[in-house]
Formats: structure tokens, C-alpha cells, sequence
């Protein structure tokens, strides 16, 4: 025999439960939003500090070159290894010259990957969002037709059916 109508309490716990799955869902879309913000951050943190570490070893080396270019430039020195010497201090300053560049270069175009990756996930957090709102919208719903059956059966229970 089919059973028209249900046990009062099951259907209750049932609408506890969907309201607490809709309080779940915003909870997991706060989440969601600040994970993904979070990287983001700490991505662009992370290449600040790499650049500039990079930059510092690179400026102390610079330094440390340079002082010993004065110090020879300084020196009463003539000679083959005088020659060679600056050869090798010019060749030294234009290596560290497109060493500059290509630090500049590729974290300039890193830091556009990051902003690329910045929008993408923004998008991704807005269509996130509305998935999230549909299905909390979509859990309130199912809350309350279980909530409206529950109170329906109840009245039948305590006042009968009226025929019309």
C-alpha cells in the first residue's frame, strides 16, 4: 500500500538540515573567494621578494667589481694584464647590463602573468559567487516546500480533510 504524507520529525530535521546546507553553502563561498584572493598575494609577494633579492646580489656584485675596476684604475699598472684586465671589467659591466635587462624584462612580463591570472580568478570568483547564490537559492526552496508539506500534514492530522 502507498503511504500518502510522511513523519512529522523526519520532514523537520529535514528543513534543519537544508537550512544549515544553505549557511554551508555561503560559508563555502566565503572560502572559496578568500583562497583565491590569497593566492593572488602571495604570488605577487612572492616575485617582489625574489626580484628584489635578485637585485640586491646583483648590486652587491656590481659593487664589489667596480671597486676593484677603481682600485686598478688607481694602481700605476701598464701592461698586457693591465689591458686584460679592463677588457675583462667592460665585458664584466655589460654582462651585468643585460643581466639587468633580463631581470627587468622577465619580471615585467611575469608581473603582466600575474595580473592576467589576477582577472582570470576574479572571474572565476564572480561566476563562483552566482553558482554559489543559485544553489543556496535553490537549497531555501527545497526548505521550504519540505517546510510547507510538514505544516500541511500537520494540519490534516489535527483538523481532517475538508472535501469541497
Amino acid at each position: 500500500m502507498t503511504m500518502l504524507g510522511a513523519q512529522l520529525a523526519d520532514l523537520s530535521g529535514l528543513t534543519q538540515r537544508l537550512t544549515a546546507t544553505g549557511h554551508e553553502i555561503s560559508t563555502c563561498q566565503s572560502n572559496a573567494a578568500s583562497a583565491t584572493n590569497t593566492v593572488v598575494d602571495t604570488v605577487r609577494q612572492a616575485a617582489a621578494d625574489a626580484l628584489g633579492r635578485i637585485e640586491a646580489e646583483m648590486q652587491s656584485l656590481r659593487a664589489a667589481v667596480t671597486a676593484a675596476q677603481s682600485q686598478a684604475t688607481a694602481a700605476v699598472w701598464t701592461g698586457i694584464n693591465a689591458e686584460t684586465f679592463r677588457t675583462a671589467y667592460a665585458e664584466f659591466d655589460q654582462a651585468m647590463h643585460q643581466a639587468e635587462l633580463a631581470t627587468s624584462d622577465t619580471f615585467r612580463s611575469f608581473q603582466a602573468n600575474i595580473d592576467a591570472m589576477a582577472t582570470e580568478l576574479a572571474e572565476y570568483s564572480t561566476r563562483f559567487a552566482a553558482s554559489m547564490a543559485d544553489a543556496e537559492t535553490s537549497t531555501h526552496s527545497m526548505a521550504t516546500a519540505v517546510e510547507q508539506q510538514r505544516a500541511n500534514l500537520d494540519q490534516v492530522m489535527n483538523t481532517g480533510m475538508a472535501v469541497g
